[in-house]
């Protein structure tokens, strides 16, 4: 068999068709990359400084779970890395005095470091209990705010039409209803709300579906990514 381009090998496994070789995920989606988290976590530094790259860019990390966004072309290129991923934007959390974050163009979650993680914690919604409560919720984001899908389109063009990569697409509201309604409640109000306060748990869950949706459409079809479809 001939060799394939990443972006064939990747269609051909997506056909249930065989590739020249098994494609590979390294950063093609944000849960296959790599973290880095200051000062003890530092595992994308070492793994550059092991590969020789001293010169790559400073990681850019995201609010939670210290996931890289920035891995240096050449480390993915090394790992023989089939794709490339690009995502929505979003505006960073808010550090506090503390050191614990607000997340409030993410529906005001709330992070802190938990061992070598940033992870989510004190549930702002943890102590509500009615439809009106979620009406009154200050931290709703807009799914109309430009900058969700502002540069998305250039990007992914650029990596179309100057790469030979499997170009994804990754997007945090697609957490939406299930991973986020613990995120704002808690594990355990998450699941107790299914069987004990069913009102308030579909009110919640159908105003997390609409605003995810919202979202998604704008930045996988409408504004960003239909013009992947065409010219494989």
């Amino acid at each position: 068999m001939s060799k394939m381009t990443s972006r064939e090998r990747v269609l051909r496994a997506i056909e249930h068709k065989e590739p020249d070789r098994v494609p590979i995920n390294f950063g093609g989606e944000y849960d296959s990359s790599i973290v880095e988290s200051r000062p003890n976590g530092r595992i994308y530094t070492r793994l550059c400084q092991y590969l020789g790259f001293y010169d790559r860019p400073e990681p850019v990390t995201s609010d939670v779970l210290n996931i890289v966004t920035n891995i240096d072309e050449r480390v993915q290129k090394k790992f023989g890395a089939d794709m490339r991923v690009i995502g929505p934007n979003i505006k960073p959390a808010i550090i506090n005095k503390d050191g614990t974050k607000t997340w409030k163009d993410f529906c005001g979650t709330r992070i802190k470091r938990v061992g070598y993680y940033d992870e989510y914690f004190d549930f702002p919604m943890r102590d509500m209990v009615s439809i009106k409560d979620i009406k009154n919720y200050p931290f709703w984001p807009d799914p109309k705010d430009p900058l969700i899908t502002k540069g998305k389109r250039e990007e992914a063009k650029r990596l179309h039409e100057e790469t030979d990569y499997a170009v994804t697409a990754c997007s945090f509201f697609s957490g939406m209803p299930f991973n986020l309604y613990s995120f704002l409640t808690g594990m355990d109000r998450w699941f107790m709300d299914m069987k004990q306060n069913t009102e308030f748990y579909f009110a919640l869950c159908d105003k997390l579906v609409e605003l995810g949706s919202e979202m998604n459409a704008r930045f996988f079809i409408i504004e960003s990514l239909f013009i992947l479809i065409p010219n494989r």
